[in-house]
């Protein structure tokens, strides 16, 4: 199962609790659904890399006058409880990237089946100078996204993903987005994402198999039709 990464998305209080400084909109009701793909995560020992806003008063993207598009108020500031992942999503014993860090050796990262990256931007590539290194090293791989905000910072992680050529499928009961900004599920459809349900997901899993041909790897489903072929 090792040809499958989780993508968890910006996961925390701030924005999943309906009590947090800035919560997205319905986002407690997908808890139930977030919590699955943690445990499904687990039971196929999948690596999940999980992104947070970690912010600090001198963060770009922080106004005391928001237009609540390009600029929010305060909120996941570093080492405060709405910085923290819900419990639902907490990732378990992670290897953690932070932005300011003066060298990362992504070789350690990839040991390690939850890695947290920290951003001080929507964008978890720009957010982060070792976020291309990370995702550089799953090359013949399909990510699996989902979390908040579906608008904000789930698009750039997406359109991200597209952009590096990276197979991208996105739980659509697993992510929820501002009511100010228009959808991206649209534009993601267009430029190759998959929308799939928890069903979907849980058939994609149990029906990957992984073997080795001469020159080559495919991916194959249970009935033994190629979906994938990745040659060397």
């Amino acid at each position: 199962m090792n040809n499958i990464v989780f993508v968890n998305i910006d996961t925390q209080n701030d924005f999943i609790m309906s009590d947090g400084k800035l919560p997205v909109p319905h986002a407690e009701s997908i808890r139930p659904e977030l919590q699955k793909l943690t445990e499904i995560a687990s039971l196929y020992n999948l690596t999940v890399i999980n992104t947070c806003d970690w912010h600090d008063e001198n963060s770009s993207e922080l106004s005391n006058t928001p237009d609540y598009i390009n600029t929010f108020p305060e909120h996941c500031m570093k080492y405060t409880e709405g910085a923290k992942f819900i419990k639902e999503t907490n990732p378990i014993h992670p290897f953690v990237i932070d932005y300011n860090y003066e060298s990362f050796l992504v070789e350690d990262a990839i040991q390690h089946r939850n890695i947290i990256i920290r951003k001080d931007k929507f964008d978890v590539f720009s957010g982060n100078p070792y976020s291309e290194s990370l995702f550089e090293k799953f090359q013949e791989h399909i990510f699996i996204v989902y979390g908040v905000a579906e608008n904000v910072c789930v698009n750039f992680a997406v359109e991200g993903l597209l952009n590096r050529g990276k197979e991208v499928y996105v739980v659509k009961e697993a992510i929820k987005g501002l009511p100010n900004i228009d959808s991206s599920v649209d534009e993601w459809k267009v430029k190759g994402a998959k929308m799939i349900n928890l069903y979907d997901l849980e058939n994609i899993i149990k029906n990957y198999r992984q073997y080795n041909i001469i020159g080559g790897v495919d991916l194959v489903n249970g009935n033994g039709d190629i979906i994938k072929r990745n040659l060397k």
